[in-house]
């Protein structure tokens, strides 16, 4: 079976967890890496072979470099190439105005366990796809975590504050539940590593679980015992949940004004 060929341009944050997983999962296509910053990659466009076409595209570069390189892929779009970009804000509009409106053009968010292999992608186009160009949008993160797609670009935002910063959340989650235990007598290092192992188990327990969230915070909760009562703060008034949705509206309000 021929193997895929993907052009990831940009190497960073994001474009470096996306190849750190493809690296881990030994996914099955070949890949070439335009990174300007880093010698170990090609520099540019320019710098590609004249004959090389790659089957998809990877853009995984700032949204403020975008304008200034997308020119230079147009002649791609000919080509049947699949461009898929991973810029936070950037909508579909914007890029089909530049390489054009036949282009074949998916936007997607990944979120930093892809470098794990529990990474969560939600993708999303208005191009009419083949099936191959679908399998392999899905497969770019399929290898290192799992996809999904969208019917409506206007809900990007909100998967962007759900899962694209999500895992942020529970980090600081496991920052606070460790900081509590410090507070209550526990050294630093026995209570960091309670609250990571905590949050890596229950993880565990969400993936392999059938039930939901709601019955495995049940199963753990006995009636009036400690959990119970621990929870019955957080969930005071709706304190909790209102906090959360604050927090994701607030994430939803600030990649709206990125887009603008």
């Amino acid at each position: 079976m021929k193997r895929a060929k993907f052009l990831l341009v940009g190497c960073g944050m994001m474009g470096g967890a996306l190849k750190q997983g493809w690296e881990r999962a030994k996914a099955p296509f070949e890949v070439v890496v335009i990174e300007p910053t880093n010698s170990e990659y090609l520099s540019d466009v320019t710098s590609l072979p004249g004959a090389y076409t790659p089957d998809v595209i990877v853009f995984a570069v700032k949204p403020q470099t975008l304008p200034k390189i997308l020119p230079s892929y147009k002649h791609f779009s000919a080509k049947g190439c699949l461009f898929l970009s991973i810029a936070a804000g950037v909508n579909l509009d914007h890029y089909h105005k530049i390489l054009g409106e036949e282009a074949h053009i998916v936007r997607a968010m990944p979120n930093l366990p892809v470098t794990v292999g529990q990474g969560m992608a939600v993708l999303v186009t208005r191009s009419s796809l083949s099936e191959k160009q679908r399998t392999l949008g899905e497969a770019i993160f399929e290898v290192s975590g799992k996809a999904t797609w969208l019917d409506k670009e206007s809900l990007m935002d909100v998967v962007t504050a759900v899962s694209g910063s999500g895992p942020a959340y529970f980090f600081r989650m496991v920052e606070c539940l460790a900081a509590a235990g410090i507070a209550s007598g526990l050294s630093p290092e026995v209570a960091m590593f309670l609250a990571r192992q905590t949050a890596i188990g229950a993880g565990a327990m969400l993936e392999q679980s059938a039930d939901t969230a709601m019955d495995l915070r049940l199963r753990v909760t006995s009636p009036g015992g400690t959990t119970a009562a621990a929870l019955s703060v957080f969930d005071e008034n709706g304190s909790l949940a209102k906090l959360t949705l604050t927090a994701v509206r607030a994430a939803i309000h600030r990649g709206q004004e990125l887009s603008q």
